[in-house]
């Protein structure tokens, strides 16, 4: 029988990759016993209830190589001169020994909804290895701004079978500055997703709270010095002084060097005497349970998109702090006020958040009523894309024995 492969799930350890993956088996309902996917950590996503959803094997590693595959991977990528070339085979080489198994029946998702917003990386890798074997591939939810764009990834873009993206300010740039004709627009998978009742602690009950997911991309410098740092500062000692609100920081990526706890912890330790800062524990959590705990908050100031995706649908007013196209036009399509989009690569008033914070503090019935008003209609849209795959991917024809 032909698969549909997730080779670039990653793991759950970014609740975001997790939220994604489990929003894709949703959309894809009746076809479970078709998917494969990959982990790079498969006790994390068996610990989230992944792995009961679909067939997740662990991700080959360099360590699984042998010495002659080693060899060659040392003497291509001496032989690669030009650095982004070696670059992206570093990345995907370790992908080829799962391509391998694939043929033009079979459909693969390059998931990961901002893969090509960064470096040049294995999405490219895998895609021109598959495009080769004329293998159908989708870029499945995708956001990338015009700025991200690379030769290298502009090439690729043109080899997918399809492309689905998740906000429509990525679909004008690659219509009108690439001329794609394969586009469609669906809103991110995590969307169709239910929260997830679970144990929290008292103060989410008997205290309304401000939840805030702070990562490293917006706080690297946990001295708290920057521009935006100072912002955050100002934000959260206007939130203690001027209203009654709780604050509690929500992790949702526990990655090396990416570890949203690090940021937060470094703010509650600036705060925790007053006893109204709180540090929530969502390591043992998965994303639907977090998002449990999203939805009693009475706002939420995110970074992460798909932290940020839990509170749209739980209908939170919400505050996103957002660096790239994703969080314009996610806001924009769910028709959310500009002033609830916050770049904080921008900011040069020390005051910015407590206005864009007094701005959602001041509206929060238009807001949630708003939310309350749209986010069914948007959120089902999201189970239309599962049409692309039925266009691509041809189930029930048994494969010839190689």
């Amino acid at each position: 029988m032909n698969k549909i492969y997730l080779p670039s799930h990653k793991d759950g350890d970014n609740r975001g990759c997790e939220a994604i993956t489990r929003g894709t088996i949703a959309i894809l309902n009746g076809l479970p016993e078709s998917i494969i996917g990959y982990s790079n950590n498969l006790e994390v996503d068996k610990k989230l209830g992944l792995s009961k959803l679909f067939d997740l094997r662990a991700m080959p590693t360099y360590s699984d190589e042998s010495i002659v595959s080693k060899m060659v991977f040392i003497l291509k990528r001496i032989l690669l001169r030009n650095n982004k070339t070696r670059h992206i085979y570093k990345a995907g080489h370790l992908y080829e020994y799962i391509m391998k198994e694939m043929d033009s029946g079979d459909l693969v998702l390059s998931t990961g909804g901002d893969m090509l917003c960064y470096e040049n990386n294995e999405i490219i890798y895998i895609n021109n290895y598959l495009s080769k074997k004329h293998v159908k591939t989708i870029l499945w939810g995708c956001s990338i701004g015009y700025d991200n764009l690379t030769p290298e990834k502009i090439y690729t873009l043109k080899k997918f079978s399809f492309i689905t993206v998740r906000e429509s300010l990525t679909k004008q740039m690659l219509e009108e500055k690439l001329g794609l004709d394969n586009v469609e627009l669906y809103p991110d998978p995590a969307f169709v997703l239910e929260s997830k009742t679970c144990t929290l602690p008292d103060y989410m009950y008997k205290k309304k709270v401000c939840g805030i997911n702070l990562s490293n991309f917006v706080g690297k410098d946990v001295s708290f010095d920057t521009v935006f740092g100072k912002n955050l500062l100002h934000l959260i000692n206007y939130i203690l002084s001027d209203t009654s609100l709780d604050v509690v920081f929500i992790p949702h990526v526990f990655w090396q060097g990416q570890d949203d706890r690090i940021v937060c912890k470094a703010l509650f330790e600036k705060f925790k005497e007053t006893e109204r800062i709180h540090l929530f524990n969502s390591e043992n959590l998965n994303y639907c349970e977090i998002r449990y705990a999203v939805s009693k908050c009475q706002f939420f100031i995110g970074t992460r998109t798909h932290a940020m995706i839990s509170a749209y649908s739980m209908c939170v007013p919400a505050l996103a702090l957002g660096y790239s196209v994703k969080a314009r036009g996610i806001a924009k399509d769910l028709g959310m006020p500009t002033e609830l989009v916050v770049d904080y690569q921008s900011i040069k008033d020390l005051d910015e958040l407590i206005i864009a914070f007094k701005y959602m503090y001041d509206n929060e019935d238009v807001i949630r009523k708003h939310l309350e008003d749209n986010i069914p209609n948007y959120s089902a849209k999201a189970f239309e894309a599962k049409s692309v795959v039925e266009r691509l991917y041809t189930p029930n024809i048994t494969k010839k024995n190689r």
